[in-house]
């Protein structure tokens, strides 16, 4: 029992520090990175190699994830600066006068391209004040932002949470259950909106049933090519989802099926016609999905020696580089003053300070309970006492709610899958389970505790311009969240049955 405790120790102080105490995470990690080296040290008698082999591994995770955000936030400030972004917004609204339709199109199927290619809480930064603008109460538009921005993050930021937060987890078929369940889910989120709206708005089941064709259309068009797009690359189902869904959509307005037959508005509004047309808004993404797909198969993957028998891959397809890439020849094309290059460059760079502290001590931290099994002690790791506890049969439930749980407390699927996914791995192989399936369900269970999480409920709120609503928002949001876990878990039996049969 004593063991238990000391190995979940570093977890239980992250976890007061940022749900209690409401420190800063830049303070915290590097506490619990101290705690935890004192107590694999004092105990555990690790051999004192490894310690400064996982603050290694642990600094190069973090570099690799820095150059991911790097260019994903060039990418997407580069399309803000040239009115790329302005312009879909426009073109969004454009589609329909419906408040409905329109609260499905930004906070799903716009925030799930903005979640595919950059991640991190941008989506809800995005889409709130566009929900605001449209008429939506504050309150009510982060909570739907946020909501929109679950399942599509378990392959957000182009693949960051299952190539970063999954790393060193070798567990074939993971993506592909994982992007499975992720499809299926990805049907109920447009349908949950809708539900959201018609009991913020108190409607009755017309008003729901009305809209319900459109929001299966805009699930279902996301859904499917999400699945298969995850055989191509993790970096693909969230964008290519979008994309295809958002042109089922152009087609469904076209032939005039599947949207609602009463328009119903929140308040007029006036949309002035960017100068940016529908090419250009096509090529950005045409270029990145391209340069992609040849990288992804044209580098290799090399592999490190560390300290004391560590490695580290070093992947040279990193997506980030691709997006530095392609953003470079964007604005080599529209002829980028450079004064504007600066300004996207300095907000992208001042964005990765947070990140990139919070990963590197989280990363050395696991790499230490890990790495921990090597001692003088004659213990098992600091990593098996911790989660002994979730090796029993209830793991498919256990499972989900533990990644909800990592990400709730982090603001990070990437996080939680780095927290838990070694643990979960581990305790489906000793229980009898499929550790694919378990894993998903970890990737998938953490996508919901990204909406409910205090660092990105603040960020959207800032977003809105208001504060201290933080409790209203989780009180919209619970409900909606805890409907879409039981979801998951159900699905998760389902896999369990597929896979074992």
């Amino acid at each position: 029992m004593l063991l238990t405790l000391l190995a979940i120790l570093p977890i239980v102080i992250l976890i007061v520090d940022l749900v209690v105490f409401r420190r800063n995470i830049m303070i915290t990690a590097p506490i619990v990175a101290v705690v935890a080296i004192g107590i694999a040290l004092g105990v555990w008698q690790i051999v004192p190699l490894l310690v400064p082999g996982s603050l290694v591994k642990g600094a190069l995770v973090a570099a690799d994830i820095c150059v991911i955000i790097l260019g994903a936030l060039v990418f997407l400030n580069l399309l803000r600066s040239l009115g790329v972004i302005d312009a879909i917004e426009y073109h969004l609204a454009r589609i329909s006068e419906d408040s409905r339709v329109q609260l499905i199109l930004l906070a799903w199927l716009f925030g799930t391209l903005i979640e595919g290619s950059a991640g991190f809480g941008t989506p809800a930064v995005i889409v709130v004040p566009l929900l605001v603008f449209v008429g939506y109460p504050p309150v009510f538009s982060v909570a739907a932002a946020l909501v929109g921005n679950s399942v599509n993050a378990a392959f957000g930021a182009v693949g960051t949470p299952v190539r970063i937060g999954f790393q060193g987890i070798e567990i074939p078929g993971v993506v592909q259950a994982g992007a499975g369940i992720g499809a299926v889910m990805c049907v109920f989120v447009p349908v949950i909106l809708l539900g959201m709206m018609t009991a913020r708005l108190r409607e009755d089941r017309r008003f729901f049933l009305d809209a319900l064709p459109f929001a299966l259309l805009s699930g279902l068009g996301v859904g499917v090519p999400y699945y298969f797009a995850s055989f191509i690359g993790i970096e693909f189902p969230s964008i290519i989802g979008a994309l295809v869904a958002m042109g089922l959509v152009l087609i469904a307005r076209r032939w005039g099926v599947l949207f609602p037959k009463r328009v119903h508005t929140i308040k007029e509004r006036k949309l002035e016609a960017p100068e940016v047309g529908v090419g250009e808004i096509v090529t950005p993404y045409a270029l990145l999905l391209v340069a992609l797909v040849a990288a992804r198969y044209a580098l290799p993957a090399i592999e490190l020696p560390l300290f004391a028998g560590l490695t580290h891959s070093i992947n040279l397809f990193n997506p980030g580089l691709v997006l530095l890439a392609v953003s470079l020849m964007l604005m080599a094309w529209y002829r980028v003053r450079g004064t504007m290059a600066r300004e996207i460059a300095g907000k992208s760079v001042s964005a990765l300070l947070r990140p990139a502290v919070t990963i590197f001590f989280i990363v050395a931290v696991m790499q230490i309970m890990m790495n921990s099994g090597e001692n003088a002690s004659g213990l098992d790791s600091m990593l098996f006492y911790a989660f002994r506890n979730i090796r029993n049969a209830a793991l498919p439930a256990i499972a989900p709610l533990l990644g909800a749980f990592g990400s709730f407390v982090a603001g990070s699927v990437t996080v939680s899958n780095m927290i838990f996914g070694a643990a979960q791995a581990s305790a489906a192989q000793a229980v009898g389970y499929p550790a694919m399936v378990i894993l998903a369900l970890q990737l998938i269970g953490a996508t919901a505790g990204n909406t409910i999480s205090i660092p990105n409920i603040m960020a959207a709120q800032a977003a809105g311009d208001m504060s201290g609503n933080e409790n209203e928002i989780l009180r919209a949001v619970l409900p909606w969240v805890a409907t879409y876990l039981a979801l998951v878990i159900v699905l998760g039996l389902v896999a369990l049955q597929v896979v074992g049969t």
